[in-house]
Formats: C-alpha cells, sequence, structure tokens
C-alpha cells in the first residue's frame, strides 16, 4: 500500500491549491503527475493530481483514491481528429487548386482574353513564389 500527496485540481475547487492531501492506494500504477479520482468530504468526486508517492500509509492518509486517471486513449484520439483535420485542409486546398486549373485551361483553350490573364497569373505565381 502507497500514501499518494495529491492536490485538488480545478479552478472551482473548494480546497486550498497550495496545501498537499494524503490518500491511500493499492496498486503500482501510480505516477507523480497523473490524475486521480478522489471522494471528498464536501464535494463528492473530485479531480487530484499526484503530487508525491511514500511507500506505507501515513496516519494523514484516512481515505482511498477511487480510480487513477489513463487519459492515453482520449489523447490519443484528440491527436487523431487534429492530424485527420490537417490532412482534410490539406487535400481541400489541393484540390480547390486542381479545380482552378482545369477551369483555365477549358478557358484559356477557349478565350483568348482569358489565355492572356492566365498566362499574366502565372508569371505572378512563378514572381510570387521565388
Amino acid at each position: 500500500m502507497k500514501t499518494l500527496h495529491v492536490k485538488f485540481w480545478g479552478p472551482t475547487s473548494a480546497y486550498q491549491h497550495n496545501k498537499t492531501y494524503c490518500y491511500f492506494y493499492e496498486g503500482d500504477d501510480a505516477a507523480v503527475g497523473k490524475f486521480a479520482v478522489v471522494d471528498s468530504p464536501s464535494s463528492g468526486y473530485a479531480l487530484v493530481q499526484i503530487e508525491r508517492i511514500s511507500d506505507g500509509v501515513e496516519s494523514a492518509a484516512t481515505k482511498r483514491i477511487v480510480s487513477l486517471v489513463d487519459d492515453t486513449k482520449y489523447k490519443t484520439i484528440l491527436d487523431a481528429q487534429k492530424e485527420r483535420q490537417k490532412l482534410l485542409s490539406s487535400l481541400t486546398a489541393k484540390d480547390k487548386r486542381r479545380l482552378e486549373i482545369e477551369r483555365f485551361a477549358y478557358l484559356a483553350a477557349n478565350d483568348d482574353e482569358a489565355r492572356i490573364a492566365i498566362d499574366r497569373l502565372k508569371e505572378i505565381d512563378k514572381l510570387l513564389a521565388s
């Protein structure tokens, strides 16, 4: 059994943010910096962050940790969503450019003024790219 020294998390916590509270925990998967849920006397289930871990049960530890929070899957999903959005944005931009090229190619083949304007756009694009 171990004693976890924790601080309550969140801006609306009724607890002092600078004070450390002790809870006991059975298991080897606790780590400093990880989050856990405790059953606090005044506000029910509350989120805490582990500040320190001691072997054995200290007298200040009178309650158990309810559960450790494993947010690995959650963070993986968030990262995947961000990557998906980035890829979709990139592909959408490429598709927009492809459609623009196809439209301009049609105009250039069928309209002399459009061909001249498109040629000038190409020159400007080359200048801006350099």
